[in-house]
């Protein structure tokens, strides 16, 4: 896509690399603290500035970084991405609440900036005779790139002398990578200890449990998704060797959730606390700074943030540790900083250490700190076209609406913003109502502080439910308090732009069958930054029955005259849409036996077009949303499969087959859906066939596959396995049976493949990508009776590492075992047609 060129040194050159994202090449005769700089600058502009894409940087001639994150610089990807890479993406927020494809695209052992101020390398600042430490790690299902990051920037810049141990303890994960992974990485770090608990503990207790494996004086603990730079444990220990009372904590520099970009923190500030008992940050006072000499001393803390601290181990032990009452998270670190300041003790944080932090989403996904700083009335970029508002483009007699948002425990500020955008940037004379419906919440301010809030607005009504509901059964309530014949559904996080409702209310005054969303616009989790997003993806949809944006059509283009008309969209994602409420009621609403949250808007979408409506995307009307890292709805894989099963059976008729196929034919009970195929009948609805051929006919459909199944390596009894990835390296990983990420599929045309995505070969290993359909790279052979696979041109064969790792191509020879895979469903006769 993107051809090496020479450039003036002051021109950036674009480079396609395999993972999709854009990097850039700098030129230039320069120092490396000029280079450094330059590039760390160039990417905070970018970050805060450009619309489109932010910038991985690698410079060239006398130093060259080449490596992703390397001192600190931002990874970033366009905003718009393909859509197997934004799958990748949103998956590793909603895993880990931060960015952990770009977390894995950074080296373990990245170079960091040292921020320290000269004062701190003066000759006889600390002790030369310091304590040793045992460093406490404590992680659950913590991403393994940012785990071993962690792990390695205190292996690589602490003087070891110092370090009797490092305890990773596992507070009983369950991801693959966590278990034997793990133990073997680790077991040539002698410095290491990998222990693991026997069930959940939550960090308290899991930092309790973990102690009683330390044997140093002196306890050092840390966070699972951070990086100790240069010179960071000296200072800690030099201030308890002083005082066995004094507990310290570094600086806590900023690592992007988003970029991985590490970002000096001020020294500024200390920790404080609110009424609500929230751990806050606040600024250093004039009294504390009356105190001292320079700026980079060690300044007394009033609290801690309770993740990254040094203790002398007596003293932890004589003010009580942590309190074992305490359940999972939360408080303790105010607990702690209360009793070390009136038992006796001194909190400090030390700005001559210096450790970076992830601060990921927890109880709500994304950045609330962020959110908190920006205004619930904020401006936003009016990003519609110009064709959206010429004069006549919409009915002048529309009709009005009650908009719907339900929420669980969604933050304040992210909550008003929402409910502002819609009464700020809506003609209210449409909106009959806007009805805030709070699925049993329990935080403080759902109840009577918002109530008092709203009170004074009089569109805005807020109604609870009296227990739990999820997603489904809380929007069906909230339904039965509208008033108005048009329904629009919106997520709580989320931001309206300018003009975003009438164009959806005009497309369904033109026609009562036509459902409408918006186009969704990115509000980053970490920043609050509002980006707009590509015209050019609507909704599909994979054989797992999971959403994703795929590219509108080539034919889907030719049915437009321009590119701000309403597009057809196969699916939709589900949290934004308005519809007529009749025609909603006419097609059964949501299947009532759905639980919770997941697959109800890929039923609703196949009945809309099934059953006699059209649904689009609007392009004319835009709607930021933060895509967040976890869900407030939080249930058992059962609970999705349940909801998936019940969809397949009522709705994809013999195409039900291929999601069957794909979680390896293990179902679960889910009901009866007697009543939902009588409604399907009644109504007359189309078939799923029909649909295919019709809606999204460019969907692969694996009915003319030559073998199916999991991929066996017999010796090594692995099997191939995608590892959650849409892009990337493959890999091989013990055989479960359970279908997913380790069924593959090999077409008629000679691929392997999983529904959207291919195996393909390259010069340095094995790789999923996108299918291309133009063979080559993703041109395969299989011999059913030999049992190998080989590259479509050359011949060679696949063949795994002889330390059971490494997938790569090699010359075919005779009974290698490293070169034997079985197809778990292959017919020999269909390879010999």
């Amino acid at each position: 896509m993107y051809r090496q060129r020479s450039f003036r040194s002051d021109v950036l050159t674009p480079e396609k690399n395999w993972n999709g994202a854009l990097s850039f090449s700098i030129s230039m005769k320069t120092t490396m603290k000029d280079e450094v700089k330059l590039s760390r600058e160039f990417a905070k502009d970018t970050i805060r500035n450009s619309v489109g894409f932010s910038l991985v940087f690698v410079i060239t001639e006398d130093v060259t970084i080449q490596q992703y994150g390397e001192m600190g610089v931002a990874v970033a990807m366009p905003s718009n991405l393909p859509v197997d890479l934004k799958h990748i993406v949103d998956d590793g927020w909603r895993k880990n609440g931060f960015n952990q494809y770009a977390s894995d695209l950074v080296s373990v052992h990245r170079k960091l900036p040292d921020f320290r101020d000269p004062w701190c390398k003066q000759p006889g600042r600390l002790l030369e005779d310091l304590p040793m430490t045992s460093i406490i790690i404590c992680f659950y299902n913590e991403a393994w790139s940012t785990l071993l990051r962690t792990v390695h920037s205190v292996l690589d810049r602490s003087p070891l002398h110092l370090v009797t141990e490092v305890i990773l303890f596992d507070d009983f994960s369950d991801l693959p990578h966590t278990k034997q992974q793990l133990d073997d990485y680790m077991a040539s770090y002698t410095k290491v200890k990998v222990v693991r608990a026997s069930k959940r503990l939550g960090l308290i207790r899991a930092r309790l449990t973990a102690t009683r494996h330390a044997t140093a004086p002196i306890l050092t603990y840390l966070d699972s998704h951070c990086e100790c730079t240069e010179g960071w444990l000296e200072p800690l220990l030099d201030r308890i060797a002083r005082n066995s009372t004094t507990v310290v904590c570094p600086s806590i520099d900023f690592i992007n959730g988003s970029t991985l970009w590490y970002d000096r923190s001020s020294s500024e500030y200390i920790g404080g606390f609110t009424w609500g008992l929230n751990f806050v940050f606040i600024p250093v006072s004039k009294r504390e700074k009356r105190r001292h000499n320079h700026t980079a001393e060690p300044l007394w803390s009033p609290t801690m943030a309770g993740g990254l601290f040094s203790i002398d181990r007596a003293f932890f032990e004589q003010i009580g540790t942590y309190d074992t009452g305490f359940d999972i998270w939360g408080g303790e670190n105010l607990e702690l900083s209360f009793k070390i300041w009136m038992c006796g003790g001194t909190l400090e944080v030390v700005p001559c250490s210096r450790v970076g932090h992830i601060f990921r989403g927890r109880k709500n996904g994304f950045n609330q700190y962020a959110s908190d700083l920006v205004s619930v009335h904020r401006k936003l970029p009016d990003f519609r076209d110009p064709w959206c508002k010429q004069p006549g483009r919409l009915l002048e007699d529309l009709p009005m609406t009650s908009i719907i948002i339900c929420f669980y425990n969604e933050a304040w500020s992210t909550l008003l913003r929402t409910v502002h955008s819609v009464l700020d940037r809506s003609p209210l004379h449409l909106v009959t109502e806007v009805i805030l419906f709070d699925d049993f919440s329990d935080l403080p301010h759902t109840k009577q502080q918002l109530d008092d809030y709203m009170a004074s607005y009089t569109k805005v009504k807020v109604v609870r439910a009296s227990k739990r509901l999820g997603l489904i059964r809380a929007r069906l309530t909230a339904t039965r308090h509208a008033t108005a014949p048009i329904l629009t559904y919106l997520d709580s996080h989320c931001e309206c732009t300018e003009g975003w409702l009438e164009p959806l209310l005009d497309r369904i005054a033109r026609n009562s069958t036509t459902v409408v969303c918006p186009s969704i616009d990115f509000i980053n989790g970490s920043t609050l930054w509002y980006d707009r997003s590509s015209s050019e993806y609507i909704g599909g949809f994979t054989w797992g029955l999971n959403f994703v944006f795929i590219p509108v059509s080539k034919r889907e283009k030719r049915r437009h005259n321009h590119t701000a008309e309403p597009l057809w969209s196969p699916t939709m994602a589900g949290g934004l849409f308005s519809i007529d409420r009749a025609f909603f009621e006419q097609i059964g609403t949501y299947d009532t036996g759905f639980d919770i949250w997941g697959g109800e808007n890929l039923e609703l979408s196949f009945k809309i077009w099934m059953c006699g409506g059209t649904l689009e995307v609007v392009p004319c009307s835009r709607v930021g949303h933060i895509f967040r890292g976890s869900r407030p709805y939080r249930f058992g894989e059962d609970v999705l499969r349940r909801n998936l099963q019940r969809l397949a059976d009522v709705w994809l008729d013999e195409y039900a087959q291929y999601y069957y196929e794909f979680i390896g034919h293990k179902t679960v009970a889910y009901g009866d859906v007697s009543s939902r195929k009588e409604l399907r009948r009644k109504l007359e609805c189309n078939s799923f066939k029909w649909y295919m051929e019709n809606i999204i006919p460019e969907m692969f459909v694996p009915k003319d596959t030559l073998a199916t199944g999991e991929l066996r390596n017999l010796w090594s009894e692995k099997c191939l396995d995608r590892f959650g990835q849409n892009v990337g390296p493959l890999k091989v990983y013990p055989c479960h049976k359970e279908g997913g990420e380790q069924y593959w599929m090999m077409s008629n045309v000679g691929e392997i493949r999983t529904y959207e995505d291919c195996m393909e070969h390259r010069t340095n290993g094995i790789f999923i990508y996108s299918c291309h359909g133009l063979k080559g790279n993703q041109f395969w052979f299989y011999d059913p009776v030999k049992l190998l696979i080989q590259d479509g041109y050359n011949k060679r064969c696949l063949s795994l590492s002889e330390d059971k790792e490494t997938l790569f191509l090699e010359t075919c020879t005779d009974h290698n075992p490293r070169q034997v895979w079985k197809f778990e469903n292959a017919d020999p006769s269909k390879f010999l047609k």
